[in-house]
């Protein structure tokens, strides 16, 4: 029996050791021969307490609590650099707001930041007086219990004042647009009478109202920014009423005192309606143009009015 080889099992030179499973051996394994890793303890040790967040303080200063909402360096001179700007400062200067509810304290406080120590103390910028009647008076009264200051307050009203004035002159804009409308439409419906019928409309005015109902019609401005007078139904209302009132009276209705108000109108009568149309330019001019509208309305009356102003008297041309 042979001696045992002892290199029997033993990879020739340079040929590397078979692995024992793979290729590769694990990762982290030991390596071939090597001795096996220690067993890790079954008490594990407790992991490191957390770093203290200010352990940028000295330690003396860590639990201090004028220091608990610093939390870096940047922090700290932040609050240091506004603290030293106080220093030194006129107590004066410095405002602290009273507590909810402290009417006395706050009273001081807004007196402190320029509020007059009357209310008729305000001075404000000149305003439009027709736009803000009665305004000023409630303006002030607010304003000194809200605390404005004599600049706010001024402010406030000079803004106020501007915007009233802007309002109005966009609406007496509009006005007069509608207004230029207005006419624009009773000029395409009456064409060539337009004057004639305007003429009458104003003479219906004056003889029922007078001078006083002139200026209202003239004066009164309606919502929409236009005058009263310049609204297309009262015009065509006032026109058709100055129509009527160039008529003589028996043909409007009227008449001797003696055929209760039905029979023709007296002599006289007749006198003061010839008297009241003389100045009637645009009653005249109809009369004399054939090619008016109103040419054979007009001279009928003429001729009717001087025929019973007198019998036998000449006709006036």
């Amino acid at each position: 029996m042979s001696e045992a080889n002892p290199n029997a099992g033993t990879p020739a030179a340079g040929a590397a050791a078979p692995p024992l499973l793979g290729t590769t051996a694990p990762t982290g394994a030991p390596a071939a021969g090597a001795p096996a890793a220690a067993a890790a303890p079954t008490g594990a040790p407790a992991a490191p307490a957390a770093a203290d967040l200010r352990d940028w303080l000295p330690e003396e200063y860590r639990n201090d609590a004028a220091f608990k909402d610093f939390k870096d360096p940047a922090g700290l001179a932040k609050s240091y650099k506004h603290a030293s700007s106080l220093v030194g400062l006129d107590k004066g200067a410095v405002l602290r707001l009273p507590a909810d509810g402290d009417e006395a304290a706050m009273a001081e406080v807004f007196n402190r930041l320029g509020r007059p120590e009357t209310p008729d103390k305000y001075e404000f910028p000149k305003l439009p007086g027709a736009l803000i009647d009665g305004v000023e008076p409630a303006a002030r009264e607010g304003f000194h219990k809200l605390g404005l200051s004599a600049k706010q307050a001024a402010g406030v009203m000079e803004l106020y004042g501007g915007q009233i004035t802007a309002a109005e002159q966009a609406r007496v804009q509009r006005g007069d647009q509608l207004e230029q409308s207005v006419v624009s439409d009773l000029k395409r419906e009456w064409g060539d009478t337009f004057e004639d019928k305007v003429h009458a409309a104003n003479r219906a005015i004056a003889e029922l109202g007078g001078n006083d109902l002139g200026r209202l019609f003239e004066t009164t401005v309606m919502p929409d920014g236009t005058r009263m007078g310049q609204h297309p139904l009262l015009i065509r209302a006032f026109a058709a009423m100055g129509a009527r009132l160039a008529e003589p009276a028996d043909l409007r209705g009227g008449g001797g005192a003696g055929n209760g108000g039905t029979g023709p109108m007296t002599p006289d009568q007749a006198e003061g309606e010839i008297k009241a149309l003389r100045t009637d330019t645009a009653f005249h001019d109809a009369r004399r143009d054939p090619k008016h509208v109103d040419h054979a309305r007009n001279t009928g009356i003429w001729a009717r009015l001087n025929q019973a102003a007198a019998a036998g008297r000449a006709m006036v041309q």
